[in-house]
């Protein structure tokens, strides 16, 4: 019916959105990892 349809477009928009989310935020803290890890190495 509608709802499971409407549940599973909800599915996949929010696998994409956390796709697209979530991996910027994962690349963003690496990098200031990885400077923070280099400021300490000065």
């Amino acid at each position: 019916g509608f709802m499971k349809d409407y549940n599973v477009r909800i599915d996949i928009v929010l696998s994409i959105y956390s796709t697209i989310t979530l991996h910027p935020v994962c690349l963003l803290t690496s990098e200031a990892n990885k400077g923070l890890f280099i400021s300490l190495l000065n």
